[in-house]
């Protein structure tokens, strides 16, 4: 009866199937009671049909609906289960998870992985015949490829289509061969943070944004602490970049922190593959600890309830900080404090009573170290938004001669601090007698309340500087309370 569902899917117009259907249950037993004497039911399927396709004519007998269920059950569970222990793990030919998504990935990592030695291993053998293993990897090689062996150190080096591979370990000590590999550009001492840090300065750095380059510093500084740092390329195993990340758990780090480890290390290893420096995709075969199993909990977001949001306007009054400023302004445009605490007089377009966001403030946690960056998250976080009557009334207030800075300290000079502007909203959010959820609550509140009003999600995330709706949908917009009145007027 499991399979009987299946069996009729798409087919069950047909009047064969019809009729089986009317009596399913007492032809499925005695088809069940002939199978359990070791009888193979008669198939009903006795008639040909011959179609042409491409001008050419094939002949096919349809499958009755009772062929198909008895089939149907013989596969799933007798012939799959016996066969399935035999095959090897690459085969997905019509195995339960084993699609096109699987194919495609095992397809990819395979491609990644360096070849195994076939027909060439008896040549190896005899070119290293004197010389003493302690480990080795083998590359396959074809006819148009130059193998080179160094009798002192035992080190095997394989040109192929202006490729080096060599062997993962010397064989025997000397430095004859450690010379020949450094003239062909193959530096076995080389380890994973003296090449990294070369990768991050001489190509990561101009290629992404300051920001960016911070956040893989501050990644590449952790990493330095822990053992994979002196680990050589040519040694690099799954194990070693497993356990980093299984420490990294242990010891409280966040899911954040550890999928930015891992991403760095993903991406020097992806450039080491590509200049012959790493022999194996060592990072492939990784796994990320579940969210769960942190000690340390991603913290939720949250937007403030309308109410909350009252209290927080008639403490803003009240105080008149800047980090008070700051907060309503959030609360009303969905900036992200990056670009609030980048604004300048010259971004306000006082006749269009809108607002021209550009750029970013890049390291808000430390005044003396952060600079305004030109160019702000992502190119769709480049735009113009409007401003609420509260945001036109608060910025008409603050209103300054110069064209500097809209929110700066309190000698009204200089950039003010992350620290100072948020232990401001955490006195703002304590008068207002709410929970201080974090700077970025702002924004989600601003999201939530534009979607309660019908905004339209496509507009809502351009207004966000969002790259795509579903970070929009997903993320940023929250059900005030549990939604259970919302919820009503749909089944009532």
């Amino acid at each position: 009866m499991a399979v009987l569902p299946k069996c009729r899917k798409g087919v069950g117009w047909k009047s064969s199937v019809q009729k089986y259907m009317v009596n399913a249950i007492r032809r499925i037993h005695s088809d069940y009671m002939e199978l359990r004497e070791c009888k193979l039911p008669r198939p009903v399927s006795d008639r040909d049909i011959k179609i042409y396709e491409r001008g050419k004519a094939r002949t096919i007998t349809p499958i009755h609906v009772k062929d198909r269920v008895i089939q149907k059950v013989l596969c799933d569970y007798a012939l799959v289960p016996i066969l399935q222990k035999t095959l090897i793990y690459d085969n997905g030919a019509s195995l339960l998870n084993k699609g096109v998504l699987f194919s495609r990935k095992r397809m990819k990592q395979k491609q990644r992985e360096p070849p195994t030695l076939c027909r060439w291993l008896p040549l190896l053998m005899k070119m290293t015949e004197n010389l003493t293993y302690d480990t080795y990897n083998y590359f396959e090689c074809s006819l148009n490829c130059t193998c080179i062996v160094c009798k002192e150190s035992g080190l095997i080096i394989i040109k192929r289509n202006d490729i080096m591979y060599r062997t993962g370990a010397v064989l025997a000590k000397g430095q004859g061969g450690l010379n020949m590999a450094e003239n062909l550009g193959i530096k076995l001492k080389d380890t994973v943070q003296s090449s990294m840090e070369g990768w991050l300065y001489k190509y990561k750095k101009e290629s992404v944004k300051s920001a960016t380059f911070n956040r893989l510093l501050t990644s590449y500084k952790l990493l330095k602490r822990y053992p994979l740092s002196n680990v050589r390329l040519i040694d690099l195993r799954t194990d070693d970049i497993q356990g980093f990340v299984n420490t990294l758990r242990a010891e409280g780090y966040s899911m954040s922190t550890i999928k930015k480890a891992y991403n760095l290390m993903t991406g020097f290893l992806t450039f080491a593959l590509g200049e012959g420096l790493a022999i194996r995709p060592a990072h492939l075969n990784v796994v990320l600890p579940r969210s769960e199993n942190l000690t340390k909990q991603a913290r939720e977001v949250k937007a403030y309830e309308p109410d909350e949001q009252d209290r927080i306007k008639r403490a803003i009054a009240e105080l008149d900080t800047t980090g008070a400023h700051a907060a309503l302004l959030m609360m009303e445009t969905g900036l992200r404090i990056g670009e609030v605490l980048a604004l300048t007089w010259q971004d306000v377009l006082w006749r269009r009573r809108a607002l021209r966001v550009h750029a970013t403030m890049v390291n808000p946690q430390s005044r003396k170290r952060s600079f305004v960056q030109s160019s702000p998250k992502s190119k769709s976080s480049i735009r113009t938004i409007p401003l609420s009557k509260a945001a036109m009334d608060l910025l008409v207030r603050l209103k300054k001669p110069d064209d500097g800075l809209i929110f700066v300290s309190d000698d009204g000079e200089t950039t003010i601090g992350y620290n100072s502007l948020r232990n401001q909203v955490q006195d703002l959010c304590q008068v207002a007698k709410v929970a201080y959820f974090g700077m970025h609550a702002f924004r989600h509140t601003f999201a939530t309340n534009a979607f309660y009003k019908g905004c339209e999600i496509k507009r809502l995330s351009k207004m966000l500087g969002h790259a795509n709706v579903t970070i929009t949908y997903n993320t940023y917009i929250h059900l005030y309370g549990d939604a259970l009145e919302e919820m009503r007027s749909i089944v009532e």
